[in-house]
């Protein structure tokens, strides 16, 4: 929906979701959101997001990130294990915790 800002802590953890368009209205992508989604097969772009949690896609092999949210701290383990092969890293970006 058109009204939705955010995708809070655990939303999708290791659910079977497949495919998810996420609205331009969504700012905030909680802790864990999509970790472990194995199944979902998706390209994100996050440009519109403001606010990213720890593990937010942490195991999501078949995820794309098109574009990186230009926020200035990136949490731990934000994109481990995502199907990524190379991003840039925004100008914006001044801290990318362990």
């Amino acid at each position: 929906p058109n009204t939705l800002v955010s995708i809070v802590d655990n939303a999708f953890r290791e659910s079977h979701v497949t495919s998810m368009n996420l609205p331009t209205t969504v700012t905030v992508l909680g802790n864990e959101c999509f970790r472990g989604c194995e199944y979902l097969e998706e390209d994100f772009d996050l440009s519109n997001i403001t606010s990213l949690g720890f593990n937010a896609f942490m195991n999501c092999g078949k995820v794309n990130i098109t574009n990186l949210p230009r926020i200035s701290t990136y949490q731990s383990s934000a994109f481990s294990n995502c199907g990524n092969t190379s991003i840039t890293i925004p100008k914006e970006v001044t801290c990318i915790k362990s």
